[in-house]
């Protein structure tokens, strides 16, 4: 089932009251602890983390891995995605949108499957690493990471050293 901007821009007015929703991704992490796994992709994410020396109990929403991300001009917010009809579903986590910042990279998994990842400071000592689904056996997906990036502006690097 699509995760519909619709219900986000819903649940955004009804989670932030007086707040516009600029841009959303949907994102997972597989087991929801920072995706630390063994491969090429993963290492790449926790040699970020790594890098940018972000506290390994700062991580938000360990054990979720059906996530998204909410971009309003006062905040960005992850929250979770029901699993069953892929909606909004609960707040995680949110921060003032001056201290945020975004690295991300995009990966070719092999077999027409692309992904980006990201590693999200939010600026008050929390953070989470995740990705989103770009491309699936070589058919493009309907992702929102390039608005997303770009709406994010400054505050979004391309992490092109690790």
């Amino acid at each position: 089932m699509a995760f519909k901007r619709a219900q986000v821009e819903a649940w955004t007015t009804s989670t932030f009251p007086g707040e516009r929703l600029v841009s959303l991704v949907p994102t997972g992490q597989g087991n929801g602890n920072a995706g630390y796994y063994n491969s090429p992709e993963d290492r790449r994410r926790r040699l970020l983390v790594e890098q940018l020396a972000l506290d390994p109990d700062g991580i938000t929403g360990a054990g979720y891995g059906t996530t998204f991300f909410v971009l309003t001009e006062q905040r960005l917010a992850l929250g979770t995605r029901s699993s069953v009809r892929n909606r909004p579903k609960d707040l995680l986590h949110s921060a003032p949108v001056d201290g945020v910042r975004v690295w991300w990279f995009d990966h070719d998994a092999g077999a027409g499957n692309l992904h980006r990842h990201f590693v999200t400071d939010f600026g008050d000592g929390r953070w989470r690493a995740d990705y989103t689904g770009l491309a699936a056996l070589g058919r493009r997906l309907g992702s929102n990471a390039d608005d997303f990036v770009a709406a994010l502006g400054e505050r979004a690097t391309e992490a092109t050293g690790v």
